[in-house]
């Protein structure tokens, strides 16, 4: 009896180590809210950028098309070569270092739009491909390079738009929940439990032409589950060690 439970336990343990050196993604999870704790929960420990400090921010007080803007309020990414690099369109996803495409623009809401933000003063806008003019139905994608993230997620702070994950080569990832839509006001985000995601693209949905994010969160995979995974299992083979020994003492 006592080899049969310890015979369980090596089972499981095998089993569970199979699992978790297995790649499989966990169930994907979806947010989309305008609850603070529930962001707080999802952001819990990943990396933020906050398009701030350190960046120049455009002090626009409209959406008006066609208004120009100072070049150092552009930004493409703090580091090409370990951080995110966020375009309006152009650059590469294998190659974000030589080929960053158009940058996007950060801008400073002012007058009319001054309450459209996060964390303040600055949020973040797509520009007209090739072009230093934001707003006019503008596209934006964030690279992670030189590896993918599990998770991202972000404020919608003007517009409605959807967020879709990619692969490397910038093809829509064909598994699991891969889109949400937000509109302002909204967190929007999505945890896929593996580290798939190489580019997050971002585009206008429902009319517009005019959007803005801000707090633009991501992390590579979460520990914790493979974590409390391996403490069940510990757990387990403790369980059966004492059953077998409470069996030899009997």
């Amino acid at each position: 009896m006592g080899r049969g439970i310890a015979r369980f336990a090596m089972g499981c343990s095998l089993g569970m180590a199979a699992w978790l050196g297995s790649g499989l993604p966990a169930e994907a999870l979806i947010l989309q809210t305008t609850n603070a704790g529930e962001v707080a929960t999802f952001s819990a420990g990943m990396n933020v950028e906050h398009f701030e400090p350190g960046l120049n921010g455009a002090a626009l007080g409209s959406y008006d098309p066609n208004q120009a803007i100072d070049p150092s309020t552009l930004f493409s990414s703090r580091d090409s070569a370990t951080s995110p690099t966020f375009h309006s369109g152009g650059a590469s996803p294998g190659n974000p270092v030589g080929n960053p495409g158009t940058p996007i623009c950060i801008v400073s809401p002012s007058a009319g739009i001054s309450g459209d933000l996060v964390s303040s003063p600055n949020v973040a806008a797509p520009l007209a491909l090739k072009s230093e003019l934001p707003w006019d139905s503008g596209f934006m994608e964030v690279i992670f390079f030189p590896g993918n993230v599990e998770r991202v997620g972000f404020w919608v702070t003007h517009g409605t738009v959807e967020l879709n994950l990619r692969d490397r080569q910038g093809s829509n990832l064909t598994t699991g929940d891969v889109t949400v839509t937000g509109s302002e006001g909204q967190f929007i985000g999505i945890s896929r439990g593996t580290s798939d995601i190489a580019v997050a693209a971002i585009t206008l949905s429902g009319g517009g032409d005019a959007f803005t994010i801000d707090d633009f969160v991501y992390a590579e995979s979460v520990p914790e589950p493979a974590g409390a995974a391996l403490l069940a299992v510990g757990a387990l083979a403790l369980t059966a060690a004492r059953l077998i020994r409470g069996r030899r003492a009997g």
